[in-house]
């Protein structure tokens, strides 16, 4: 959680049960926060939050770190765009693999207390890292989700809180999606990626924890007016932490003239 105020400290509090008492007292003082999510680890202490401030009118934010990449501002550029077409199917995602076994009866730090529901609060895959591919797909795609429906689930027997995390969504625009994520996955690290399937067209972009990013494609399978690239197939890893990525020379020039700045 950072203080925005001019003058204030930082304040780096970072298990999810304290996220709401300092909030809460900060914008009760007309403070501005900066604060990790979840906001707070029960609905009704979100409910008092939010209305505190409204009532305080004091800017609050919450971290959804990789929205503010630039990989997900250029996805969401292209998606939002239509140059593709409109959004079908959305499958995004976030996998993980370190809590394949239990952490937390090791003792290990951030497996205590993300699996334990007075630290985390109701959910650990799904509040965790779930949120991050709910996220994306709002993001990217521009739309909001309507309905959702899913499970939440625990493989690791004795574990107090899900470790696996799938739903299936409804798109304002009357597209669909699924989104998932997983703390179980031996073999991944840190990897988050969206697939978008437009009427026509499908776009992908995967990346691990930042460092490593790739365009897997956005492949046209039809157009009527042959007018969109036969295909998009930016350059590999890595790529710089401000890099633009490079399309693959395939792209025909209406595409190119869409946006003439974005070099």
């Amino acid at each position: 959680m950072v203080l925005l105020a001019a003058g204030a400290e930082r304040l780096s509090l970072t298990p999810n049960f304290v996220h709401f008492d300092p909030a809460i007292k900060l914008v009760k003082e007309g403070i501005p926060v900066f604060c990790e999510k979840p906001l707070t680890v029960t609905a009704a202490q979100a409910e008092e939050l939010a209305a505190a401030v409204e009532e305080k009118k004091v800017p609050f934010g919450i971290a959804h770190t990789y929205i503010g990449h630039w990989s997900s501002w250029f996805s969401r550029w292209i998606i939002t765009s239509g140059v593709l077409g409109a959004v079908r199917w959305v499958d995004a995602y976030y996998l993980q693999g370190w809590l394949a076994t239990k952490l937390e009866d090791d003792g290990q730090m951030q497996a205590s207390w993300r699996t334990d529901p007075q630290k985390a609060g109701a959910s650990c895959c799904g509040g965790d890292i779930g949120t991050h591919a709910f996220m994306q797909t709002r993001f990217v795609t521009g739309l909001e989700i309507t309905s959702v429906r899913g499970m939440v689930e625990t493989f690791l027997q004795g574990r107090q809180l899900d470790d696996h995390f799938t739903t299936y969504c409804e798109l304002s625009n009357g597209g669909r999606a699924m989104i998932r994520a997983t703390q179980i996955a031996i073999g991944h690290r840190n990897d988050l990626g969206i697939e978008i399937n437009c009427d026509g067209s499908r776009y992908a972009n995967v990346h691990d924890g930042l460092k490593h990013m790739k365009f897997v494609e956005a492949a046209v399978a039809s157009s009527k007016n042959n007018s969109l690239p036969v295909a998009m197939q930016p350059a590999a890893n890595p790529l710089p932490p401000y890099g633009v990525c490079l399309l693959s020379a395939s792209l025909q020039p209406s595409l190119r003239q869409a946006r003439p700045q974005a070099r």
